[in-house]
């Protein structure tokens, strides 16, 4: 027996399959540009993350020259250390 103060509401069956229909097709689409976002984020990620190490690369300087500039450096700053001294002592 039906409360008089219960409304029930009565839909086709046409009406319930379009409406399952609609939120299957709402999901796809919510699915797929969440899919796309995050490929062409992660795209443009990898591009700046390969740029640089391009840079990183092509400013590469090996150890073996770095530890040759610190010592002609080293040795500059001795004769300048010398100098100063002698000038100094005058």
């Amino acid at each position: 027996m039906v409360n008089k103060n219960e409304k029930t509401i009565t839909i086709s069956f046409q009406k319930a399959l379009a409406i399952l229909a609609g939120s299957i097709l709402t999901g796809i689409v919510a699915t797929a540009f969440t899919i796309i976002s995050t490929l062409n984020t992660d795209h443009f990620v990898l591009l700046n993350a390969t740029q640089r190490i391009d840079t990183i690369e092509a400013n590469y300087v090996p150890r073996t020259e770095l530890e040759q500039r610190l010592s002609d450096i080293c040795n500059r700053l001795d004769r300048l250390e010398a100098k100063i001294d002698r000038l100094l002592e005058k």
